[in-house]
């Protein structure tokens, strides 16, 4: 346990986290998100379900931040859930 969430495997974490993510390239007439919006939904079941995100981990993360969460820290806004 002494070596649980120690800096090396926090940082081995979040590169490999970066690392599997695809970014969409932004174009004129494909944007993401336009500047103005107000509101996002998040859908689905899992989206706030923090558990569900540990897949078939044996033990309880240090921290875990539900889909729902991330994005609404990102964007500022308050998603719901629909």
């Amino acid at each position: 346990m002494s070596v649980v969430n120690n800096e090396e495997h926090r940082k081995l974490a979040l590169d490999m986290a970066r690392e599997s993510m695809t970014l969409l390239p932004e174009q004129k007439q494909h944007t993401a998100f336009k500047k103005s919006i107000k509101k996002i939904a998040v859908i689905g079941p899992n989206a706030d379900n923090e558990p569900m995100l540990w897949g078939n981990y044996n033990g309880k993360p240090v921290r875990t931040i539900s889909m729902l969460k991330g994005i609404s820290d990102k964007t500022k806004t308050r998603s719901s859930i629909i």
